[in-house]
Parts: C-alpha cells; sequence; structure tokens
C-alpha cells in the first residue's frame, strides 16, 4: 500500500498571493502613467497567474491523475463554451474589452432604428471658415491652415 500524500496547496497560496500583489502594486502605486498601462499590466499579471495556476494543477498538485485530467477536460469545455458563446463586440479607450453574447444583436444594428429627424440640422451646420463636420480638418490632413494665435497670453 502505497502512501499519499496531501494535497500541496502551498505553491496555489504563493501564486495567488504574488498575483494580487502585483495588480494591487500596479493600481495602488500607479505603475504606468496612464489607465490604459495598468489594464494591459493587471491583464498580463492575470494570463501570468492563470497558466501558473494551470501548470500548478497538473504538475505539481499531488492529485490524483484522474482528479488532474477531469479538471482539464472541464477547463477545455468551459473554454470551447466560451469560445462558441462569447464575443467581444468592441474595447473601450482603457484597453478593456466589452463582450456580448453571440445571439444579442450588435450595438450598431440599433443605429438604424433611429429616426432621421432626431438629430437637428442646426447642429450640424457649418458656422465659420475653421468650423468642419469631419474628421482631421477641413481637407483630412489634421491641420488648420490660418489661425493666428496671439502671443501676449499675460493680457
Amino acid at each position: 500500500m502505497r502512501d499519499r500524500k496531501g494535497i500541496r496547496l502551498w505553491p496555489l497560496g504563493l501564486i495567488l498571493a504574488l498575483a494580487s500583489g502585483a495588480v494591487a502594486l500596479t493600481w495602488i502605486a500607479a505603475l504606468g502613467r496612464q489607465r490604459q498601462d495598468r489594464v494591459l499590466y493587471t491583464g498580463m499579471t492575470l494570463i501570468f497567474a492563470v497558466f501558473a495556476l494551470f501548470l500548478w494543477f497538473l504538475l505539481f498538485s499531488r492529485l490524483r491523475w484522474r482528479t488532474r485530467l477531469s479538471g482539464l477536460l472541464i477547463v477545455a469545455i468551459v473554454a470551447a463554451g466560451a469560445y462558441f458563446t462569447v464575443r467581444v463586440e468592441a474595447v473601450s479607450g482603457d484597453l478593456v474589452p466589452q463582450f456580448r453574447w453571440v445571439w444579442s444583436e450588435p450595438h450598431d444594428a440599433r443605429l438604424a432604428d433611429l429616426e432621421p429627424g432626431a438629430i437637428d440640422p442646426e447642429s450640424r451646420r457649418v458656422r465659420s471658415d475653421h468650423d468642419f463636420p469631419g474628421y482631421l480638418g477641413a481637407d483630412a490632413d489634421g491641420t488648420v491652415d490660418g489661425v493666428r494665435l496671439d502671443r501676449n497670453w499675460a493680457a
């Protein structure tokens, strides 16, 4: 009869503590100047933590191989289910993905339901030579010509 040792839990605690500490350090110590940087650092930390937990579970947990393979099968089924039922609809300005169910209509489909007269035509009117309804300026080159700045800003 083989003497079985218990589940090795200390690597699990270490991985979770290190990942939690890294995420807390990222947000509290404000690593990265912008929120986007913090979101990316958090995402990278979570990816590494999930990978480390996966390695711990499969190689170092001391669980029976049947349990390990069952856990792997469950993770694969959940991942496949998420892949086939969830889509990334958009990404926010902070680089956070926004998920939607695949059977829900895209948010762009709701644009057709808007009434054409809902926007006041006066709000779209050009008011001067330097106003333009397009992106990047009147010539779409990112410059505005003929604008003079006052050099005496103290006045």
